[in-house]
């Protein structure tokens, strides 16, 4: 009982209280408290500006490490897909129906992921890797025209 007594009475003391950073009126502030609150929400400011400065930077550093990811996984991709294009071109036939089957569809989730990366942030090597999957598409196409 006596422990609620001495909860109740300090948590009332406690409301009655006002802080310098609690709102207060202008007309019950004196100027000194007022520059007082001021310098103390300047300094606030200041602080949140820094850590969203940081935050920022945190979020472009990430958006240009997954933007490499995407591309060295992409990459990796278009090379193993050369390969594999090699191994086909010994036996002519295996090659034309893998042309006719894979037709249209020749790396079209890549071709689409780097044409949006393109759109969002041009970068030359989205833009060359781009170009090396039009290329390589290119070259299969007059391949399967001579077979």
């Amino acid at each position: 009982m006596k422990i609620r007594f001495i909860f109740l009475f300090l948590l009332t003391a406690c409301s009655q209280q006002k802080f310098f950073w609690q709102e207060e009126t202008v007309r019950e502030m004196s100027p000194g408290k007022q520059r007082q609150r001021i310098a103390f929400l300047e300094k606030r400011l200041r602080t949140a500006q820094r850590e969203k400065d940081k935050a920022d930077q945190a979020v472009f550093s990430l958006k240009e490490e997954i933007r490499e990811a995407r591309l060295t996984l992409i990459r990796k991709q278009v090379d193993e897909f050369e390969k594999q294009i090699e191994k086909l071109q010994i036996d002519p036939y295996k090659f034309s129906q893998f042309i006719q089957r894979e037709e249209g569809n020749l790396l079209i989730k890549e071709r689409v992921e780097l044409h949006e990366m393109i759109q969002l942030d041009p970068s030359p090597g989205a833009q060359a890797l781009l170009d090396r999957i039009l290329r390589l598409i290119t070259e299969l196409n007059d391949e399967t025209r001579r077979i």
